[in-house]
């Protein structure tokens, strides 16, 4: 099995050092945030932590498509193992 590309998301959530970086936000934006006492760094952690889920979700989404388009197909036509199993009551 390969390595994964990305590391998991539990990595992304463990506690780490905070990355000083320059952003560039509207000004009206930071007066609000801070009329609120909002923490900005929170706010974007949380934020680019769910962009970033969502951005895996997609990847995987177009990375198995075929597969899953492959195995409903397969479904489709012969059934699922499991009505093989039990009976789907068909032989009735």
């Amino acid at each position: 099995m390969t390595e994964p590309e990305y590391p998991p998301l539990t990595e992304l959530l463990a506690p780490s050092r905070l990355q000083p970086i320059n952003l560039r936000v509207k000004a009206s934006l930071v007066a609000e945030a801070r009329r609120h006492d909002v923490n900005i760094s929170e706010v974007l952690n949380r934020a680019l932590l769910q962009h970033l889920r969502q951005l895996r979700r997609e990847r995987w989404l177009a990375d198995s498509f075929a597969a899953i388009h492959a195995y409903n197909c397969r479904v489709e036509s012969e059934g699922l193992l499991l009505d093989v199993l039990h009976g789907d009551g068909s032989d009735d």
